[in-house]
């Protein structure tokens, strides 16, 4: 790419070389308090006697040495305790079984398995000749790993090696960064990367890195790799029986997420397969070692009674999104479409949705939040279809649907007196949006011209950087040309601002970053001649049929008595009352509340600083959250596809990287907490003080069901499960069973 707008920022005004050299003054004073942080950290534990195993095993596979930690015992002296290190290296060849590839250590929840992973990167760091070092990529499932493991291998202080990297949305994996890294192993400066799994596997669709780069690939929660996860997509740049494929160790404490043995052994094969690896299963009823190291939570479970009136909710809102579905897909019929394209694409959409709400019917009987699951699954077809023709109604039918389903969800975890007020808040801001639409006079779509209902602003901004960085390039290239013939050639500059110079050429180009990436996101618009006109629904309709509409059975709810509408306290919240007033008296714990959804968070984090009996829950610091923390995950990728503008309630919005740090630090503290979180703290959530976990809904999977009480870290820890129905009840037990 050409440099040649380098000079200018993207605002029109000069690029300063003094700005180059503070940055880099501000990233060496930021390496030395990382270096001075690093050297304050408590070294890492010593090995447990089944992680030697591993370790050992693994490394031996490999043809590497031991490190020196596998003959320190857990008291600082010899790991065997005789000094007999033969007898334990050959051991380890034993395990090994003459196997010397990829490995996959299915071990139980806080059994220690980053301890095992650190203390094989170790070993294959220290087989590095002088001069030479290794790169190491660590990924893991979400944001909150990054941070935990990167301190985790500071800790360890690997010989050679930089402090370990943390790379996600707030620090992304660049090409930069993996340039820089490749550059520091080349100099003999061994580097851990740790990233989730999809900022890696972009580095690979581009093509800037290649898994032949590095001595080491690490799969934390390995289980994840399979069908189109950012792990499977990792995995597939892997060439089995390379010369140069790195080695690979995969960790897990749930290795594959079924309902069923049968399927969970099949799973489990073609999860070996795509792997290239053999099995190695740490049991605590095989070994005492790892039954002592990993205490199992006394399990506690109540089951209470769905109300009346929740369960009339979910049915009135289930039958009213089969309507919803069926009005749309003859909607969709009449709509009218110009264009091989359009056409072919009109139809597509109507066929899904027919087969959609033909599964929805095949599916009665089932529990109402799994109902709707097929119109789901459409929701995102049908939004895209919206985008790229530009039809603002069919978009926010698309978006009651899935205020619909939400809804239905939101009641089993909050009740009537949770979904109603989700439900109206997003009912005005989807009649809001509608009136916008109206206003603007946006109905049939005639291709780019009439663009999305709300363009988000930074999708104008790039688009006018990467105008700017056409013009630039243009004048820059005749200036340079007039200046050729025009000016005499410049006296020499010093040396200090000669290398400035040169480091400001590495720098990215602003305006080609914005040019690249409004060409990356700039809507992929149907070719001339294809149109396809919106549909003739509109949602404040729909709302209006839905909310006071005569004689539906809403209206009938809406119009209920209060008596008969509320016959008690939602029962599973009362039930989660009851249990935390057991901690009353205690004067510091931490606890875990998981839920399904980010609106049952909100909901529930509300009513705990709401209910009297809970006042004892302490605020720390400050915090704004009052006496229960949240912490959700970030936005999906189809919110991010979303032509309306940013949701401005809580309810809308995910977590930033920084925040959900904030939010684990606080709560990490000495106190009486209680954490209300979704399935983004379910996985390698490291709280050592986690006295308890909740969990106010029936795990779906055996994933959910370890991982979740994964996270009672303390001796005597307590799992407790709140089951709503005989349908949540069986689906729990079945969880269990695999």
């Amino acid at each position: 790419m050409s440099r040649t707008g380098d000079g200018q920022r993207v605002d029109g005004g000069p690029r300063k070389l003094g700005g180059v050299f503070f940055r880099e003054a501000k990233g060496f004073k930021a390496g030395a308090q990382r270096a001075a942080a690093q050297a304050a950290l408590p070294p890492l534990p010593a090995l447990r006697p089944y992680q030697r195993d591993v370790v050992g095993m693994v490394l031996s596979s490999w043809g590497l040495r031991p490190t020196g930690e596998l003959d320190r015992g857990e008291d600082g002296g010899n790991g065997d305790g005789d000094g007999n290190g033969g007898a334990a290296e050959q051991r380890h060849v034993e395990l090994a079984g003459g196997w010397g590839g990829n490995w996959l250590v299915w071990a139980p929840t806080n059994s220690g398995k980053t301890r095992m992973f650190v203390e094989v990167t170790r070993g294959v760091i220290t087989a590095k000749p002088p001069g030479r070092g290794a790169l190491v990529v660590v990924l893991v499932p979400n944001v909150i790993l990054t941070s935990q493991h990167a301190v985790y291998f500071d800790r360890a202080r690997l010989p050679r090696t930089a402090p370990a990297a943390a790379h996600s949305s707030d620090n992304p994996l660049s090409a930069g960064a993996w340039r820089a890294a490749l550059a520091g192993v080349q100099g003999g400066r061994s580097s851990v990367l740790v990233c989730t799994a999809e900022s890696f596997a972009n580095l690979l669709r581009l093509g800037v890195a290649t898994l032949e780069q590095l001595d080491l690939l690490v799969l934390d929660e390995a289980h994840h790799c399979h069908d189109d996860h950012p792990y499977a997509q990792v995995v597939g740049h892997y060439v089995a029986g390379s010369a140069d494929a790195p080695r690979l160790l995969a960790v897990t404490a749930s290795p594959v997420s079924e309902r069923t043995v049968d399927t969970l052994r099949l799973r489990m094969c073609a999860l070996l397969e795509r792997l290239d690896a053999q099995l190695y299963m740490l049991s605590g009823e095989d070994d005492p070692d790892v039954a002592a190291a990993v205490p199992e939570p006394r399990q506690l479970v109540v089951t209470v009674a769905m109300r009346s009136v929740d369960r009339r909710l979910m049915e009135a809102l289930q039958c009213f999104a089969v309507n919803v579905a069926l009005q749309l897909g003859d909607a969709l019929a009449a709509a009218t479409a110009e264009g091989d394209t359009a056409k072919h694409d009109k139809m597509k959409q109507e066929q899904e949705l027919i087969d959609a709400v033909s599964a929805v019917y095949s599916s009665a009987g089932q529990y109402p939040v799994n109902v709707l699951k097929p119109i789901g699954a459409w929701i995102a077809k049908g939004l895209e279809h919206a985008a790229k023709y530009g039809c603002p109604n069919l978009e926010l039918v698309c978006r009651l649907l899935d205020v619909i389903r939400k809804c239905i969800e939101l009641v089993e975890d909050a009740g009537f007196e949770g979904a109603l007020p989700f439900l109206a808040r997003k009912a005005e801001t989807l009649c809001r949006y509608e009136a916008l639409a109206a206003s603007r006079g946006r109905g049939v779509a005639a291709g780019p011209p009439s663009g999305p209902v709300a363009t988000r602003h930074h999708d104008l901004m790039f688009s006018a950087a990467a105008e700017a960085a056409s013009a630039s390039a243009s004048a820059s290239a005749s200036a340079s040309a007039c200046a050729s013939t025009a000016a005499a050639a410049p006296p020499p500059e010093p040396a200090m601002l000669a290398e400035l110079r040169a480091a400001a050429t590495e720098l990215p180009s602003a305006l080609g970053v914005a040019a690249s990436r409004a060409a990356a996101e700039a809507p992929k618009w149907p070719s001339v001649g294809n149109t396809c006109a919106d549909v003739s629904l509109r949602a404040s309709k729909l709302l209006r049929e839905l909310l006071v509409g005569g004689g539906g059975e809403m209206h009938l709810l809406l119009g209920a008595p209060e008596s008969a509408r509320l016959d008690c306290t939602f029962p599973k919240f009362w039930a989660l009352c009851e249990y935390l007033q057991r901690y009353r008296s205690r004067a510091t714990f931490h606890g875990i509340i998981f839920v399904k959804t980010r609106q049952a968070v909100y909901h529930v984090s509300d009513m705990i600083r709401r209910t009297e009996q809970l006042q004892f829950i302490e605020a720390s610091g400050g915090w704004a959250g009052g006496r229960a923390f949240e912490l959700i995950g970030h936005n999906s990728a189809a919110g991010k596809r979303s032509t309306l503008a940013p949701e401005r309630d809580r309810h809308g919005r995910g977590m930033s990287d920084t925040l959900q740090q904030l939010v684990l630090k606080i709560f990490k503290e000495p106190g009486r907490k209680v954490l209300v979180a979704t399935s983004a703290a379910e996985e390698g959530l490291d709280v050592p003080s986690c006295e308890f976990v909740v969990r106010y809904n029936a795990a779906a999977t055996a994933i959910q069901l370890v991982q979740s009480r994964g996270r009672a870290r303390m001796k005597a820890a307590e799992f407790f499960a709140i089951l709503q129905s005989v349908i949540r009840e069986r689906l729990h037990g079945s969880a269990a069973d695999v």
